[in-house]
């Protein structure tokens, strides 16, 4: 009994080192980190220059970074558009939390999840176990127990390292991501076909991994809950969310394989929050697509984001947002002279 009690004894005071050494780190700014933060502060920014609400945010990964056009929608439908779009490992919890720092009264998010952000589990990832504890520590508490167990015990000896080194806190300004490719409405830049041919290598590693595979895990109860409770958020708020089909590259085995078709066509059902559109029709050929299988050349964008803008048109919801939007602009515009 005592051994037991011993080997019991010395695995609860190493967990409790674990933990404060994990702990003790947070807050600390890591290189690994610093893309990401100067990417999301110029969403905030982007906010901040509009706060006014009554304005379309997309929100997503590097999907909406790369495929969604702000300025074409808010040119288009006459309301102010803000891409809030990053970077989908930072996984679906971390995604819908950061966005509340930029959605307001008034604002309809649309939000064309990549598909693993549908298959995920509550197993916090690299990228977002990283960017937590570097940038918003604040975040763990709002996670599940599941969850933070996963941010405890999964985060890597180097990354602890790291996090006491904290060696982040300037601007990235190199290589197709960060703060130097990003305008002022958070739209992704420098991605036309002829930008695209540096980052073949990008490409080609990309395609060795295809074709993915959603439907083995499907649609998960976690990934439900998450959005179902970012819907409710959201309603409380007095905004809106609409769930779209992201921009992705076309692959055979996604319409031959039996799971895969179930998983982009049972979508809408599985989800009690409104979803628009056939995902099979977002799909794009291999040379609309920048340097990943999600992410569209600018030539591309154009063509993805007008194809949204005919969808959004057949909503009549989502256009009678737009209706009540221009006229309170045209109301203020009248007491303003």
């Amino acid at each position: 009994m005592r051994f037991f009690l011993g080997l019991f004894g010395g695995f609860l005071v190493l967990s409790l080192l674990w933990v404060a050494a994990v702990w003790l780190q947070g807050g600390r700014y890591t290189v690994s980190s610093q893309w990401v933060a100067d990417v999301y502060e110029i969403k905030k920014e982007a906010s901040n220059k509009a706060s006014d609400g009554g304005r379309i945010i997309i929100v997503g990964g590097s999907s909406a970074l790369f495929g969604v056009d702000s300025k074409m929608l808010e040119e288009h439908f006459g309301v102010k558009s803000i891409n809030g779009g990053v970077n989908a490992g930072l996984m679906l919890p971390y995604v819908l939390l950061k966005s509340r720092e930029i959605v307001q009264k008034g604002d309809i998010v649309l939000a064309p999840f990549e598909y693993s952000f549908y298959n995920y589990d509550g197993v916090a990832g690299a990228q977002m176990i990283d960017q937590i504890w570097a940038r918003d520590l604040s975040f763990f508490w709002e996670l599940g127990v599941k969850e933070k167990f996963y941010m405890l015990f999964m985060t890597e000896v180097k990354r602890i390292y790291d996090g006491f080194l904290a060696k982040g806190g300037e601007k990235i300004m190199i290589g197709p991501y960060g703060y130097a490719n990003v305008d002022e409405d958070g739209n992704q830049i420098k991605t036309s076909k002829s930008d695209a041919v540096q980052w073949k290598n990008d490409m080609e590693a990309t395609l060795k991994e295809l074709p993915r595979r959603y439907g083995d895990s499907g649609v998960n109860k976690a990934a439900v809950e998450w959005i179902e409770n970012y819907a409710e958020y959201l309603r409380e708020k007095g905004a809106k969310l609409i769930l779209l089909p992201p921009a992705m590259m076309e692959h055979e085995f996604y319409k031959s394989d039996e799971k895969e078709r179930d998983f982009y066509n049972g979508l809408r059902d599985k989800i009690g929050v409104k979803f628009l559109g056939n995902p099979y029709e977002f799909m794009y050929e291999r040379d609309m697509m920048f340097n990943t299988d999600y992410h569209l050349t600018d030539e591309a964008r154009v063509v993805h984001t007008k194809k949204l803008e005919g969808l959004l048109e057949s909503d009549r919801e989502f256009m009678g947002w737009v209706a009540v939007q221009k006229g309170k602009r045209e109301i203020a515009a009248l007491r303003s002279q």
